[in-house]
């Protein structure tokens, strides 16, 4: 990696000024080929990007993936519960804020 390829601190960055689809792209640039060996942490703040970005279906595909690696992680736990939440699924979100 060359020092202007964005890189997981540039994505928090961008999740954190609130340009969440600048954060997005970067966590899609940094999954791995096989998305579901990406690490967690950027699953996660791909999803929470999602979230914010009113896509809760795909949020909630990402947060499941980092919790296949995560399984405990009570952010990523959060973070599907307000996926379901937004899907309408509150059973599951019920279940899933409990985790947390």
């Amino acid at each position: 990696m060359n020092n202007d390829t964005p890189n997981f601190r540039d994505a928090q960055e961008a999740f954190e000024a609130g340009d969440f689809e600048t954060a997005l792209i970067i966590c899609e640039g940094l999954f791995d080929e096989d998305e579901t060996k990406s690490p967690p942490e950027i699953l996660h703040l791909a999803a929470e990007s999602l979230l914010s970005l009113q896509e809760p279906g795909e949020a909630a595909h990402l947060a499941r993936l980092a919790l296949r690696s995560a399984p405990e992680q009570p952010t990523l736990l959060h973070c599907l519960g307000v996926s379901c939440f937004e899907l309408a699924q509150f059973d599951a979100a019920q279940r899933n804020f409990e985790q947390a």
